[in-house]
């Protein structure tokens, strides 16, 4: 883990592809919660961020990729389609 990253909660959890929703653990939490829409930021936001914004909609959860917290290493026009992709999926951007 990043040693500058404050933590918060006790709720670590391990990913391993791509959809940070694969995990179960992580999926039995937001079940368990009641959590009905995700806020997303990360390191690549082509990448493990819409991966898993993605993966959220199909399991019938709401996803937002908080902008200001990611990078990507795309070029623009990738950046683009991928934007496109989310929205048509229900994914905002914010």
């Amino acid at each position: 883990m990043y040693s500058g990253l404050d933590i918060v909660s006790e709720y670590c959890y391990d990913k391993y592809v791509g959809d940070a929703l694969t995990n179960k653990a992580l999926r039995e939490l937001i079940a368990k919660e009641g959590i009905e829409r995700l806020d997303l930021c990360g390191l690549d936001e082509c990448g493990c961020v819409t991966a898993t914004a993605l993966g959220a909609v199909r399991r019938g959860i709401k996803a937002e990729i908080l902008q200001r917290g990611t990078e990507t290493v795309l070029p623009e026009g990738k950046v683009m389609k991928a934007h496109e992709k989310l929205r048509r999926t229900g994914v905002e951007l914010v």
